[in-house]
């Protein structure tokens, strides 16, 4: 295992230590359809380079409001309900950066598996009349939309050695450091959340392509914005 050091203000996310094999940010796949796992600890001792997105991110994004109720989608509607109930974040400050690292990765693991269930269980779909691909392809892109926006807003409470080395060196609110933490949180998942976007962006681009007045994939599209939309297809 190799450690980088880091200053008091980067005794964050970017400071990680990644295993031999150079594996940090591995892309899990299931046909076309791209995930997020994350492997790393925390570190103490000289700075290191802050991580830069690699990819732009949506301008903003919307849940859906309303479930979809088509018979033929129940079991991909059921795995979309154990998406959104599945836990992002932490409640309370883990002992130690390694431990917070580790039940985020659990975490991002998990909903992975679940949205690919929900992918799995609506694909059958297509084979069905245009209403009800539609509503197939939707289901699809909300659970990519939800699972990267989730990851992406995850509560992570600094773990307490953080918190009091940095205090002691640079004196911030916790409140700062605790947004600066969670920045570099998406700094470093920034090209991968990127990538689950861009999956959301296929299916809501290819809903329109069949019916252009289907207000979902429109209102999601435009919340994402023109320039990251363009991206997805780069």
């Amino acid at each position: 295992m190799r450690r980088l050091a880091c200053s008091a203000l980067t005794l964050l996310v970017a400071c990680a230590e990644t295993p031999a094999s150079g594996r940090e940010f591995a892309p899990m796949t299931s046909g076309d359809e791209s995930a997020v796992a994350v492997d790393g600890t925390l570190a103490s001792g000289a700075p290191a380079a802050v991580p830069q997105p690699s990819a732009l991110a949506p301008a903003a994004r919307r849940d859906r409001s309303a479930p979809i109720t088509e018979p033929e989608l129940a079991e991909a509607e059921a795995a979309y309900a154990r998406l959104v109930a599945a836990p992002y974040g932490l409640t309370t400050a883990p002992p130690s950066p390694r431990m917070a690292i580790d039940k985020i990765v659990d975490q991002i693991r998990n909903a992975t598996r679940i949205a690919r269930e929900v992918a799995d269980a609506a694909a059958p779909a297509a084979a069905g009349p245009l209403p009800l691909l539609l509503s197939a392809l939707t289901l699809q892109a909300d659970a990519y939309d939800f699972l990267a926006g989730h990851i992406a807003s995850a509560h992570v409470p600094l773990p307490p050695g953080i918190a009091v080395q940095a205090l002691a060196q640079t004196a911030p609110t916790h409140a700062q450091l605790q947004a600066q933490f969670e920045a570099r949180i998406r700094e470093t998942m920034a090209s991968q959340l990127g990538e689950i976007y861009c999956i959301a962006v296929a299916r809501y681009e290819r809903v329109l392509e069949l019916d252009p007045a289907d207000p979902r994939a429109a209102d999601q599209l435009a919340a994402y914005g023109e320039a990251f939309v363009r991206s997805c297809g780069q």
